[in-house]
């Protein structure tokens, strides 16, 4: 990953006249046979963590109906059915695209490390421009998890209400048709339905603010970087610029 910050230098040295062509064609065959690599790595874990998901996708579903059918009178009381089905259709769902994404959770935090390890060793204190505005967009980021995080349990709580008067609906059709319930039970139906799509509004609302925050900070994050290097330092060397760039990006595609 980091083999680009590092021979970049030196491929711009060999344009300059500084080195050996022989050299230049080396550091771009290294650079093109490290990002092959790489993307082979990178497409293998994947594939392996996707099947570990199916799996576990799998797993939970034959758990959850082998527990449904277990239920006792007593307990479907407490549990209802359109919890098992929201549990089925929803979560476990949920859950199996979120198996993938601790593939990348394991190696983000140690690149972004080094990433300002070398960032730091690149430009000095400019660094610490961006370092404040990734402290600032914490905060702000967890506040609107939060708030993401409630507004989608609320989402699955009127789900598995109205998944049960479906259910009940289909169950005792018969006598529904027979006593003329259906505008009643329509009614309870579309009551739950649009209290699902208010949450669901708040829900999108806050997945819209997750987004302006991940595109906005990154570019605020390089902004600051360069703005508090060109205060402090005089812009002489393009090898600097250029490297700091290519570990910007790699910072700002961990976010």
């Amino acid at each position: 990953l980091f083999t680009v910050p590092f021979l970049f230098p030196r491929v711009l040295e060999v344009i300059a006249g500084a080195r050996p062509q022989w050299e230049g064609y080396l550091y771009a065959g290294i650079i093109y046979g490290m990002n092959v690599v790489g993307g082979v790595i990178q497409s293998h874990s994947l594939a392996r963590m996707t099947g570990v998901a199916l799996k576990v996708r799998g797993a939970l579903s034959c758990v959850i109906y082998q527990k449904a059918l277990r239920l006792g009178t007593d307990a479907w009381k407490e549990t209802t059915t359109g919890q098992v089905f929201n549990m089925v259709g929803q979560r476990v769902e949920q859950l199996f695209r979120s198996v993938p994404i601790l593939q990348s959770a394991s190696y983000i935090p140690l690149l972004v490390v080094i990433a300002f390890a070398y960032l730091f060793y690149v430009l000095g204190w400019a660094a610490t421009g961006g370092l404040v505005v990734l402290c600032l967009a914490v905060p702000f980021n967890y506040h609107i998890t939060k708030s993401f995080r409630k507004f989608l349990f609320g989402k699955y709580g009127f789900a598995d209400k109205r998944m049960t008067i479906m259910n009940q609906v289909l169950q005792a059709i018969r006598v529904i048709k027979f006593y003329a319930w259906e505008n009643s039970f329509v009614q309870g139906i579309e009551e739950q339905r649009c209290e699902e799509v208010k949450i669901s509004r708040k829900l999108a609302l806050q997945v819209a603010k997750l987004m302006v925050s991940q595109n906005f900070a990154p570019s605020l994050f390089q902004l600051a970087i360069f703005v508090v290097y060109a205060l402090v330092h005089d812009v002489n060397s393009v090898g600097i610029i250029f490297t700091s760039i290519a570990l910007v990006n790699m910072i700002r595609q961990s976010f």
